[in-house]
């Protein structure tokens, strides 16, 4: 089995790319070959990658994901630009599979008409609320012999958007069991930890209606807490100078990979509601994460939640405001609550979402495409 894999900044980040780049290698140990395609867009810092994965890089500077002007056209004038190089590495290394690690939009059918006998896969972490979203979904992921399904949220939601029923495979992402085990990882030993709230964004990338709900939570939250304090930490691409405006007594804001991990080895609760309702989250790989490392989440009842974090259990799904500071609050407050959830949410992730499970998954996937 011979791999290509294809995406954006392919480096270990506060991005899903960490996932992918850890099931690419627990698939390299069994592939014949997998190279990665990165295409890089001046963020990325050169860091080593698994073992057994070949990288190639492409320079294209400007051309990130989370910038404003990332449109359509922009995805698919990219794609254009990348599949002389594709094409060159399928034909050198006979290749098997192309699989997708970003969307591109529906230029994917460009690579299905440019790379005939090749199989090709693309997962699908988010699914939007806008109208004619099910119809780019369809132009976009349609050309897939397979479109990766995070959850049967996410799956019921694709076949309703017109990808045939099987196309679909689900397969739940993770982390390496290592985290799970060893809990809270770095920092301050988690039981020994100050109550301390973490935001961090933009998840959706769509607009600024989950953020404005997370401050007042937030506030709220501070407010009726005399202890807790709380970080906003924005992904780098998402931040903007004007968020600086959002910090006050005991909540601060910050941004880039290094700031997120200084805050996440402080937190004691993750805070990450989702305004707009009618959305399917992968979920984010964020929280998956958090909750291995024994810190429960505090989220929205948005579709592609619940398996992950399950209410009142591994954590807590409020539909209002009010609940959601009730919520948090609780956690912040009640250590013997905090305890239960936090190694409930550790134990949960644990069972159901190892990298390494979704490495195998994967296998079994191209495998079953007729790829030996």
């Amino acid at each position: 089995m011979r791999i290509l894999a294809v995406g954006l900044d392919c480096e270990f980040n506060e991005s899903d790319k960490n996932f992918y780049l850890e099931l690419l290698g627990h698939v390299a140990r069994e592939a014949e070959r997998v190279i990665l395609l990165s295409i890089e867009t001046g963020r990325g810092r050169g860091q080593p990658m698994p073992d057994g994965v070949e990288v190639r890089r492409l320079e294209r500077p400007g051309a990130a994901a989370y910038e404003p002007g990332w449109t359509l056209l922009h995805r698919t004038r990219l794609l254009l630009g990348l599949l002389p190089e594709m094409r060159a590495l399928v034909r050198e290394h006979r290749i098997d599979i192309v699989h997708m690690l970003d969307n591109f939009g529906p230029g994917l059918r460009l690579v299905r008409a440019a790379l005939r006998g090749v199989r090709i896969t693309v997962p699908s972490i988010m699914f939007k609320s806008q109208r004619l979203y099910p119809t780019y979904a369809r132009l976009s992921l349609g050309a897939a012999d397979r479109v990766v399904a995070m959850n049967d949220d996410f799956r019921g939601r694709l076949r309703r958007a017109g990808i045939a029923p099987g196309r679909i495979e689900v397969i739940r992402w993770g982390v390496a069991r290592g985290l799970t085990a060893n809990g809270a990882g770095g920092g301050t030993p988690l039981t020994e930890r100050a109550p301390h709230l973490l935001w961090s964004g933009h998840l959706q990338l769509q607009n600024d209606d989950d953020l404005r709900l997370a401050v007042e939570v937030a506030r709220r939250t501070l407010d009726a807490c005399p202890q807790p304090e709380a970080t906003f930490v924005f992904k780098s691409p998402c931040y903007r100078p004007e968020y600086e405006g959002l910090a006050g007594p005991r909540l601060h804001v910050r941004h880039g990979r290094e700031a997120f991990a200084e805050a996440r080895d402080r937190a004691t609760v993750f805070l990450s509601p989702i305004a707009p309702r009618d959305v399917v989250v992968a979920p984010p790989l964020t929280w998956i994460e958090m909750m291995a490392r024994g810190i429960p989440v505090v989220t929205t009842p948005v579709d592609g939640s619940r398996e992950l974090v399950q209410h009142r259990d591994t954590g807590f799904r409020c539909a209002t405001a009010d609940d959601l500071v009730a919520a948090v609050t609780r956690l912040l407050t009640d250590h013997g609550l905090w305890m239960r959830m936090s190694a409930q949410a550790r134990a949960h992730v644990r069972r159901g979402f190892s990298v390494e499970s979704a490495a195998r998954r994967h296998l079994q996937m191209w495998r079953s495409l007729g790829v030996a």
